[in-house]
């Protein structure tokens, strides 16, 4: 990702603006109390015939204290826009060797030759465990067709793996084929979360549960799923099987992975 030269420009006019405009009239009134009370304490009872040459001395010093807290003002504001621009330097020069990084690796990566990938641990639809026909509900057999139409692709979990990972291991000419699979391992799973929805608002909960349990062994980082599944072993009181889906979760190489062991857990704490 090439990073625009307008953002540091626009990091240092941002930073300095809320330096110059919050900072610098606190500063001034700051200045202003100060030699307002220093002029009034220290003023003596005089005649009016000596205020004027009692007031210019009072005058001068505080011009002197304004002009040396205008200097500090400009003296920090400086240090800051050096310090801002080191750091932007410092940021660029690590963007740019990332950048460098990643052209060479994907240069290496192109020069992979094609591996053989027909051993891969590719998943197969258990219809077999799925209650398939149960209902003749239009959406229940929609789903079902969009499964069985599933079944007859290659399905592979690639989990997070990037396009460059994916190169170096298997080589370029096999990336088209396992970007496929892997997209039919994510309409795969978002199928198996609509099928379980689809059959629980049917009211058939215990035949949605080989479906979400078939979601987890193959992978899914699908909170629903888990979550679904966890409400039924709740319900069931079934806390062995909620505790061996944490267990699942614990392994998942995904985002999600936080956010679905703390639904876990508060799905874990209403059952205590």
């Amino acid at each position: 990702m090439v990073v625009s030269s307008i953002a540091p420009a626009k990091m240092i006019t941002i930073a300095a603006s809320n330096f110059l405009f919050f900072f610098f009239p606190k500063l001034y009134m700051i200045i202003l109390q100060a030699g307002a009370i220093d002029c009034k304490a220290a003023r003596p009872k005089r005649s009016i015939s000596d205020c004027g040459s009692d007031l210019r001395p009072r005058r001068d010093s505080f011009k002197l204290q304004l002009q040396k807290g205008i200097l500090m003002f400009f003296i920090l504001f400086f240090i800051l826009i050096a310090v801002i621009a080191v750091c932007i330097r410092k940021s660029n020069n690590a963007q740019r060797q990332t950048e460098e990084d990643f052209w060479a690796r994907e240069a290496e990566a192109n020069t992979v030759r094609r591996k053989d990938i027909d051993g891969l641990p590719y998943i197969t639809i258990p219809f077999e465990k799925f209650p398939t026909g149960i209902s003749d509900d239009s959406e229940v057999i929609e789903l079902e067709q969009k499964l069985k139409a599933l079944d007859g692709r290659k399905i592979l979990n690639l989990g997070n793996q990037t396009n460059t990972e994916l190169k170096m291991q298997y080589g370029p000419a096999n990336l088209n084929a396992l970007t496929e699979y892997d997209q039919n391992y994510a309409a795969l799973v978002s199928l198996l979360v609509s099928y379980s929805n689809a059959l629980i608002r049917l009211g058939y909960e215990s035949e949605a549960v080989p479906v979400l349990e078939f979601g987890v062994s193959c992978g899914t980082d699908n909170s629903k799923n888990f979550s679904l599944l966890a409400e039924f072993y709740k319900k069931n009181e079934m806390y062995a099987e909620i505790e061996a889906l944490k267990e699942a979760a614990e392994k998942l190489d995904s985002l999600m992975k936080q956010p679905i062991l703390e639904k876990l857990n508060q799905i874990s704490q209403r059952s205590a």
